[in-house]
């Protein structure tokens, strides 16, 4: 593909060809000065390129650069989605969302507090998005899984139910308070990051 590229950057910016059928010549001259955007040298280093390209590889293996979601048993089109544990894809990602969270026409406390919430529902739909993944950190057999999401449609499995784990939270206490299970057993985990936690009293 890096070899496929030069040869199509080479021949977009190139004044001559000397086959102008299969790789025809599309740049052009500079109009002020009337001379090429290459010198002489720029094919022999664009084939040199070429020729180290085969060389270029990940340190790490190809199953260690992405995560899989098998496709829910509910879906028509059976394809697996495969997520890239590269950190700077996922960066840039989230940079191109914070355009929605506020602008530049508001008070800096309400933009402060949109980019607070945005980021917050951006990460709890990762975090959601990521628990269909099986890793590691998420040891589900793969047929657990796959039971699990049969009850869901698939084009709603992908869609966040709940924003707020603090409210969630606070429904477990009510229930435990009566005698009852919790109605949210995965928002008990935020409970560690809350201290104490909520009470119904609070």
């Amino acid at each position: 593909m890096i070899a496929l590229n030069l040869d199509d950057w080479f021949c977009r910016y190139k004044v001559t060809s000397l086959d102008p059928i299969n790789k025809p010549a599309c740049g052009r001259l500079d109009p002020m000065k009337q001379t090429p955007l290459f010198t002489f040298d720029t094919k022999t280093a664009a084939e040199a390129c070429k020729d180290k390209a085969k060389y270029l590889s990940y340190s790490l293996p190809l199953d260690d650069m992405y995560d899989k979601i098998f496709p829910s048993p509910n879906s028509t089109h059976q394809l697996t989605e495969f997520l890239s544990k590269r950190g700077e894809s996922k960066l840039e990602a989230f940079h191109d969302q914070l355009a929605y969270f506020a602008n530049c026409g508001m008070r800096n406390r309400l933009a402060d507090n949109l980019n607070l919430g945005g980021t917050a529902r951006f990460n709890i739909a990762i975090r959601h998005k990521r628990s269909l993944v099986l890793t590691s950190e998420n040891p589900q057999n793969k047929k657990e899984l796959l039971e699990r999401r049969k009850d869901v449609p698939a084009a709603w499995e992908r869609v966040v139910a709940f924003f707020n784990h603090s409210e969630l939270w606070y429904v477990n206490c009510l229930a435990k308070s009566v005698g009852c299970c919790y109605p949210f057993p995965k928002a008990g985990i935020y409970q560690r990051i809350l201290g104490k936690g909520f009470s119904p009293s609070t």
